[in-house]
């Protein structure tokens, strides 16, 4: 009986969802609950998620520097259970098994005749330790790797039936995601000209279809620039620390903080890994950091005052020139995979997961964006696109294990839809002399 009900889609769906939901449960509410950790970026989440909660809502430019996402679904899962710190357990763990269903439910799609290898996907994310970390802290990545995966699916679906409800959750999940992170625009843009190009290929695609999708995606947006508005008195689209992004990424520092606003320095991960490498191992890493003007920097403003920092990150483009900039943007998208783990994790799970990710999918992850571009592959390219967007979000910005985390999904789906057809085609070849030796 329970062999059966894992042949039905009914059931390996509830195998994985179940096993992934139970693994984050217990993770989120005993072994590493949210509040648990509350510093850095999660302090600053959960704080504005109890200011949402108190009445604050008086306009504060600072409060406009992160995304709005991420504290406003803490806010509600804390306004729901009367702010009992487990909602957020729970909540997270909801979103994190979620993404492993999601993704599973996309890779049963792309992986149609093969339901042992989409199997695969959805175990292996089950118990995927960067993910179940991520589970247990009141960060971004858990939401946003559920909405990458519901766009992911819903695409698809979508791609293959034309069902109105289809656009509209796969707009949905693109308009929360946005919220969560800005960088998701270039993947709703990029799936727009997928659609539009391999759309002979893709026949659910309609003119009717792609405006549903892009009606809850037009709101949000919409709702975003007006809150921007009203804390700053500026034009803006979701958050302010776009610039400030993207001059440490053109300028290559691993510090950088505004004069007029109070412990404002800001880290990214990999960069402060990358700089340090050299000190802890002794050996040169590749690509270095190469600060443009020194690996600490200040501009003279405030944090969320963008003008500033664009100003810095100008200055640094014409000191370094073009040639430096392209292996600026070479190291960021090496930062995707190496030099360090997904922030905040540490320790050697962390560590052997980073490599086994790197060492087992990055190759097949490769094969499988090159092969996506054909004809054939329309449907994988609506998967791919997320890849292709955070690949350009990192040449931009800068690049860190825990901005790829929210694509490791798509990622082990991809690397295993190759493989997956490499063993059949292996078998293929072996079974082939056998049949031709036996009589007629």
């Amino acid at each position: 009986m329970i062999r059966a009900a894992l042949l039905s889609p009914r059931g390996r769906l509830a195998l994985v969802s179940g096993a992934a939901l139970a693994i984050r449960l217990v993770y989120g509410l005993f072994v590493h609950p949210p509040f648990s950790f509350l510093r850095s970026d999660a302090s600053g989440y959960i704080s504005r998620a109890q200011d949402l909660l108190d009445g604050k809502w008086s306009p504060d430019p600072q409060a406009t520097f992160f995304p709005y996402g991420t504290h406003y679904l803490l806010a509600a899962a804390l306004g729901v259970s009367g702010r009992a710190e487990w909602s957020v357990g729970v909540s997270w763990a909801l979103l994190a098994s979620g993404a492993v269903a999601f993704t599973f439910l996309a890779a049963e799609r792309l992986l149609a005749g093969s339901p042992r290898a989409a199997l695969t996907v959805g175990l292996a994310l089950a118990v995927y330790p960067p993910w179940i970390e991520h589970a247990g802290f009141a960060l971004s990545e858990t939401p946003t790797a559920f909405c990458v995966a519901v766009a992911t699916w819903s695409a698809m679906r979508l791609s293959q039936e034309g069902r109105r409800r289809d656009a509209l959750y796969l707009g949905a999940a693109l308009a929360v995601g946005v919220a969560l992170r800005p960088q998701i625009v270039l993947s709703a843009m990029a799936l727009a000209v997928v659609l539009i190009w391999r759309g002979r290929r893709l026949p659910g695609i309609t003119w009717r279809a792609g405006a549903l999708a892009a009606l809850p995606l037009v709101l949000v947006l919409g709702f975003s620039a007006g809150r921007v508005r009203y804390h700053t008195g500026h034009l803006g689209l979701v958050s302010t620390n776009g610039a400030f992004n993207y001059a440490l990424g053109r300028c290559h520092a691993h510090t950088l903080s505004a004069t007029r606003t109070p412990r404002s320095a800001f880290q990214p991960p990999g960069f402060l890994r990358l700089w340090r490498f050299r000190e802890k191992s002794g050996v040169d890493p590749f690509p270095p950091l190469d600060p443009a003007f020194g690996p600490e920097l200040t501009f003279d403003g405030q944090l969320w005052d963008e003008e500033p920092a664009r100003g810095l990150a100008k200055r640094c483009v014409a000191e370094t020139g073009p040639l430096r900039q392209a292996r600026y943007s070479l190291s960021h998208i090496v930062l995707l995979w190496a030099y360090n783990v997904p922030w905040p994790s540490t320790g050697p799970v962390a560590m052997v997961s980073s490599f086994a990710h790197a060492l087992l999918l990055l190759p097949g992850l490769l094969v499988a964006l090159v092969r996506s571009l054909r004809k054939e592959h329309a449907l994988a390219l609506t998967a791919s696109v997320h890849v292709f967007a955070l690949l350009a979000v990192a040449m931009a910005f800068f690049g860190e294990a825990r901005l790829r985390l929210p694509y490791d999904g798509i990622i082990v789906m991809l690397a295993v839809w190759v493989y997956a057809d490499w063993l059949a085609r292996l078998r293929a070849r072996r079974a082939g002399p056998l049949v031709a030796s036996q009589p007629g």
